[in-house]
């Protein structure tokens, strides 16, 4: 599993759900989470953390948000090299075939359908974690 003093960044334009998936992490023993309301202020969030050597570990994303989606957000994480192995779990409602398809083939480490409890996020960063051991460290 992630270190106790893995940085989390949670995406989502419903302040009830950021609670909620915050409100899991911290019940799983994670203290340092940010939030964003969206894919603009998260790229701000990541640059900074970058900038200050305190780079995001893990993103927990929506799908669906203003300004920039939860889906290009992810592609544009993909195509920078100081955050395309950061895992970046999409949560979301859009449960199609075609738009997990589009979220695996744009990189997503791992996908959770709303709503969900905290047993399937603990689940999640699980695998997201055991995925990352194979990935490069940055």
């Amino acid at each position: 599993m992630f270190a106790k003093e893995s940085r989390f960044l949670i995406i989502d334009d419903m302040s009830s759900i950021r609670d909620f998936v915050h409100a899991s992490l911290k019940s799983l023993g994670y203290e340092n989470i940010l939030e964003a309301p969206d894919g603009v202020i998260a790229i701000e969030i990541l640059k900074k953390q970058s900038r200050n050597g305190a780079p995001i570990d893990v993103i927990l994303c929506d799908w669906n948000m203003p300004k920039l989606m939860g889906i290009d957000l992810l592609r544009q994480i993909r195509e920078a090299p100081e955050w395309e192995f950061v895992p970046f779990i999409m949560i979301t409602t859009e449960s199609e075939k075609s738009q997990i398809l589009q979220a695996i083939s744009s990189g997503v480490t791992d996908y959770i359908v709303k709503p969900f409890s905290v047993s399937v996020l603990q689940q999640k960063l699980l695998a997201a974690y055991k995925r990352s051991l194979a990935n490069p460290s940055r």
